[in-house]
């Protein structure tokens, strides 16, 4: 215990036994020097918060640096824009989970028992713990004392503030550090939640902008064609269909795919053993059947029974050549030959080898190389209102830098499902005359067109085709 006398000394009492007297000089200088650092300490806080670039960064300095100058256990960010008190920071941790018990407590608590002189003002607060609490969890809560140090700036209503509590009351000293702090970063706090002001546009950017923009509005109204694309395929027109004239297994095709063909040509040759067997077993019983009516007319003369014989054996002759010519109408069959000139259009002659066929299916086709057209498969969900005489431009996947012209002749009423494509309406087209046309069997796409609207739908046809899909907008 230090007594100062009348006289300037200063007298120890208590741990000393010894009484001992120090100058005026000596007294002052360790007070000094805890003034010099408490005052070092307040300008590096203010410094700190001066370098803070947002106000979380604030909040978790602001805590921290209270509860330490103030002599505070514990210190609270408070958040009052919602008209309500929301912990956001706490001291000696980074982030809180809004979930446990105690900050729950706090913030309605403070609710309850606000500052004795309000929210605007720094004052003091007493928190109902131990068993004067109203819950559970304030029984528990160590900290019955609290001080509120507001971000209050100018006169305007304060957005924010920290609370530190301890077990005692808070001294003078201490709270008018905190004061001097709370002030300090109230200005940081305006400035960090100000938006920065937006830098000016000169005048002739200004116009340029504008113009613009007036020009790209204008320029949705702008009628253009609705297109589509879609995969095509060059197919024969009016092409000779190839089927199987007789039941029986494919030996081979003669001819290969997309080779030219001429009138008479056997392209498809059918396993002919059966049918040349019947044609000689049907030529032998023809033999038989005239051997048979010589002897009976040689025995007619002489011998009445058989004279009555004489019909029944011209029937059985007439029988065996009709089987005859049946056998042989179907040995000749056997091998199908080109109506016309062409080029034969199939797929792969291997699936056709040893392959049993029935009367009627398909085998291939003779197509006239000057007679193609196209046939697109344009999906549904680019379905075009697309009339007879509709444009359309090919890109050939030979030739993609020389698109062909096309018109549509017609379009199917009806969706169908293909494979590998879904569900799609079939479009066939013609192409324009005075351009080569490409082989049949060629591949590409083809870009539809159809009547004029604004480039606003037309750039906007499919999200407005979703909204009407889904939410019926």
């Amino acid at each position: 215990m230090r007594i100062k006398t009348t006289s300037g000394t200063v007298v120890h009492v208590g741990k000393d036994p010894v009484a001992s007297t120090l100058s005026p000089a000596a007294v002052a200088q360790p007070a000094q020097d805890d003034a010099v650092v408490a005052l070092r300490h307040l300008l590096r806080v203010e410094g700190e918060i001066r370098g803070c670039r947002s106000i979380d960064e604030l909040s978790v300095l602001l805590v921290n640096e209270l509860r330490r100058m103030t002599g505070g256990r514990a210190a609270y960010f408070l958040d009052l824009r919602s008209g309500r008190p929301r912990v956001t920071k706490a001291s000696g941790t980074g982030e809180i989970d809004r979930n446990a018990p105690a900050i729950r407590w706090l913030e309605k608590e403070v609710r309850r028992h606000p500052p004795t002189l309000g929210w605007e003002q720094a004052s003091p607060l007493t928190l109902k713990t131990g068993i004067t609490s109203e819950d559970d969890e304030g029984h528990t809560f160590p900290f019955p004392q609290g001080y509120w140090l507001p971000l209050s700036y100018r006169d305007a209503k304060p957005d924010c503030g920290v609370l530190v509590v301890g077990e005692a009351p808070f001294a003078d000293g201490p709270i008018a550090i905190g004061v001097r702090i709370a002030d300090t970063a109230a200005h940081a706090a305006v400035v960090l939640d100000q938006t920065p002001p937006r830098r000016r546009m000169r005048l002739r950017y200004r116009i340029l902008l504008y113009s613009l923009s007036i020009a790209a509005v204008a320029a949705m109204f702008y009628p253009v064609p609705m297109t589509a694309l879609a995969p095509m395929e060059v197919v024969a027109r009016e092409p000779f269909v190839i089927a199987a004239p007789i039941d029986g297994v494919i030996d081979t095709i003669v001819v290969a795919p997309n080779s030219s063909v001429k009138a008479g040509d056997v392209v498809v040759q059918y396993v002919d053993t059966v049918p040349r067997n019947q044609l000689q077993v049907a030529e032998q019983e023809v033999s038989v059947a005239v051997a048979k009516l010589r002897q009976l007319q040689q025995s007619a003369f002489v011998d009445e029974s058989a004279k009555r014989e004489l019909a029944q054996s011209r029937a059985e002759l007439k029988l065996k050549i009709a089987e005859r010519d049946f056998a042989q109408d179907t040995l000749d069959k056997s091998q199908i030959r080109a109506p016309r000139d062409g080029i034969a259009v199939y797929a792969d002659r291997k699936e056709w080898v040893g392959k049993p066929v029935v009367t009627g299916q398909r085998i291939l086709e003779i197509a006239d190389e000057n007679k193609v057209e196209m046939r697109a498969d344009l999906p549904v969900a680019e379905v075009l209102n697309l009339k007879p005489g509709a444009r359309v431009r090919a890109f050939l996947n030979g030739e993609p830098l020389h698109p062909v012209n096309a018109k549509v002749t017609s379009t199917s009423h009806q969706a169908q499902m293909v494979e590998g494509e879904g569900l799609v309406y079939r479009v066939d087209a013609e192409f324009d005359d005075g351009q080569p046309p490409p082989r049949p069997g060629v591949r590409g796409t083809a870009q539809l067109f159809s009547d004029k609207a604004p480039l606003g739908y037309y750039l906007f046809r499919r999200p407005l085709t979703w909204m009407r899909q889904k939410v019926g907008l």
